[in-house]
């Protein structure tokens, strides 16, 4: 398993933690978990992990399958999950979302890691769109499966600390990495769409 995971794994985990991006979710675990005690709070940063966790994990082992079902071709899907990646980047680099600030601090339990913190907010069909074309490639799953669990681990360390890490960097700070993730998310994309559209063609090979 260790030689398998190549260069290519680590641009790949680096590319997903990119996407992923739970600093951007910091104001809004910290908005959403102020007036719980710091049991409940590592609860929820528990919750949301599992989450992204489980989706990533369900669309590394059935993604390809269901594509099957639903007869999309692969290189088809390279593309319009290319396209996705850099209109993502793109609305991350240029400040364009949803605010992360004003989601409501009274949530049921722990459910308010798994939607909207864990879904939509941290893992969504950009991140989904990645894990199915990656374990789809020459790699296989194993890898992937052992990125999967990486990011499932930081997304969870990260909102452990998601309170003094947005005391330390505030608003701007948080807003600033997620621009940048969103400019390396682009052209993430756009070598995605390039090589779905060269595979589709036949070029290059």
């Amino acid at each position: 398993m260790i030689s398998s995971f190549n260069t290519d794994m680590f641009g790949f985990l680096g590319a997903l933690l990119a996407i992923l991006n739970p600093v951007a979710a910091v104001p809004t675990f910290v908005s959403a978990t102020a007036t719980r005690p710091d049991v409940s709070r590592q609860h929820v940063a528990a919750t949301a992990a599992a989450t992204v966790g489980l989706i990533l994990v369900g669309a590394c082992l059935f993604g390809e399958g269901i594509l099957s079902v639903f007869g999309t071709d692969l290189n088809a899907f390279r593309i319009g999950g290319g396209l996705i990646v850099v209109i993502s980047g793109l609305r991350m680099a240029l400040g364009v979302g949803v605010p992360v600030q004003d989601e409501p601090k009274n949530g049921a339990g722990a459910a308010v890691g798994a939607v909207p913190i864990g879904l939509p907010l941290i893992c969504g069909p950009t991140s989904i769109s990645m894990v199915i074309l990656q374990a789809s490639g020459p790699d296989g799953k194993t890898p992937v499966l052992v990125v999967v669990a990486i990011v499932s681990l930081i997304v969870w360390l990260t909102l452990t600390i998601a309170e003094p890490l947005f005391k330390r960097f505030g608003t701007v700070g948080i807003e600033v990495a997620t621009r940048l993730s969103g400019m390396l998310l682009s052209s993430i994309g756009a070598s995605l769409l390039l090589h779905g559209a060269q595979a589709a063609l036949g070029i290059g090979r």
